[in-house]
């Protein structure tokens, strides 16, 4: 780049942008940290409800089978983990409520997981919007900040340098046209 007085104001006002850009993707990341902070501790509170409810369900499911006995509860068992179900389909005047109970906290166990993984998804989400702005922040602070700090400071320097000389040229040319007037008297 030739160090001109308009490559100088241009070079400023990048800095300044790039200075500006910085500071918004700084901001933006520690916005990501609080947020991937935040999802984390859903994902902790829906996996322990998660947990809960398969415990429960677990629970349920043992008393049916302890309340029909093996061969009439793994008849109708596959009933309770059917995904597409959302009432019970098998016959009730074969089963118990217990077996009932044990249908419905399986889906709820099912409706937790779901949420489980949406919530989980979210924070990978972030946790990569998250590292994006720390990249983008680090390469605003660390490459293009400084490369245009080198290139302000080279520009200014050779205008000044450049200035100094034609100052000089002027004062000489004075001292030269002053001692020719004197000459000429």
């Amino acid at each position: 780049m030739l160090p001109t007085k308009r490559n100088l104001i241009i070079t400023k006002k990048n800095l300044q942008l790039a200075k500006r850009g910085f500071d918004l993707m700084d901001k933006k990341y520690r916005k990501l940290q609080r947020e991937y902070a935040r999802q984390k501790n859903i994902v902790k509170l829906l996996l322990c409800q998660l947990k809960e409810r398969l415990r429960h369900a677990e629970m349920l499911n043992k008393t049916a089978y302890d309340e029909l006995g093996e061969l009439q509860f793994n008849a109708i068992a596959h009933f309770l983990h059917d995904e597409t179900q959302d009432m019970p389909s098998y016959n009730l005047w074969e089963s118990t409520a217990s077996l009932d109970d044990a249908f419905f906290a399986w889906r709820e166990a099912r409706e937790a997981q779901k949420k489980l993984t949406i919530a989980e998804t979210a924070a990978k989400q972030v946790s990569i919007q998250m590292l994006k702005a720390k990249k983008r922040a680090s390469a605003l602070e660390h490459v293009t900040i400084p490369r245009l700090e080198a290139s302000l400071k080279y520009t200014s320097d050779h205008l000044e340098e450049r200035e100094r000389d034609e100052l000089t040229r002027a004062r000489i040319a004075m001292l030269q046209n002053m001692s020719a007037a004197t000459d000429a008297q």
